[in-house]
């Protein structure tokens, strides 16, 4: 049984997304709903659930300062945010403070459900749409860089990459494609490219070429 908590300041919102996965949902038990981001941080102190389902823009602590609390404090809670808009100014911030997922609220109710049941599996999810908007942010910083001569050696990258992307990063080395180091990982494709898009931030490269043949000495 995954253990969920609702927080959105949107009333309506919340209680029909409770009435949604209730029904349709049993293997999810709803512990609790809230319409602040302090009452929630309430909630799940309270309650420890599995996964935190959270609104961007809430009264007292929006999504993005209650994910780096829980971060910090409940770093067992998954959490997931909701937003409106694709090109959603926090969606970096989230991802660097622990958020499994960032994702759009006009998503089908049986689609959120699935992100709520792969989160809690591990997995980290982004909207497509969301995700493009970070690959053109991603493609804008590229261009910049190069005017900028930034380059790192493979040793300085690994000093910054988490656990779990010096794994995807070490298979990249030896040629595994995507859906191959997915397969070996036990995690989705697309958690897989989440995580080259943030190894291709951390190295300043973005293009899988580049990385594979960073130097491997010290300069």
């Amino acid at each position: 049984m995954i253990e969920l908590v609702i927080a959105d300041d949107q009333v309506l919102f919340v209680d029909t997304l409770k009435s949604v996965i209730e029904h349709r949902a049993k293997d999810i038990h709803i512990t609790g709903v809230a319409y602040d981001g302090k009452t929630a941080l309430q909630i799940i102190e309270q309650t420890n659930p599995d996964v935190a389902l959270l609104d961007v823009k809430m009264p007292y602590i929006n999504g993005l300062e209650l994910s780096q609390k829980l971060y910090m404090i409940r770093p067992g809670v998954k959490v997931i945010i909701l937003t409106t808009f694709p090109d959603d100014e926090f969606v970096e911030q989230a991802l660097q403070h622990g958020a499994a997922g960032y994702l759009l609220k006009n998503m089908l109710s049986d689609d959120l459900i699935n992100s709520i049941r792969m989160v809690h599996s591990g997995n980290i999810l982004i909207s497509e749409k969301v995700g493009s908007v970070l690959q053109q942010r991603d493609h804008n910083d590229c261009t910049r860089e190069k005017n900028e001569s930034f380059t790192k050696t493979r040793r300085e990258l690994l000093r910054q990459l988490s656990r779990r992307e010096r794994e995807v990063y070490g298979l990249m080395l030896q040629g595994y494609s995507n859906d191959e180091i997915a397969e070996m990982l036990f995690i989705a494709t697309q958690t897989v490219k989440n995580h080259i898009r943030s190894i291709y931030s951390k190295s300043g490269f973005h293009n899988r070429s580049d990385i594979i043949h960073l130097d491997d000495s010290e300069q």
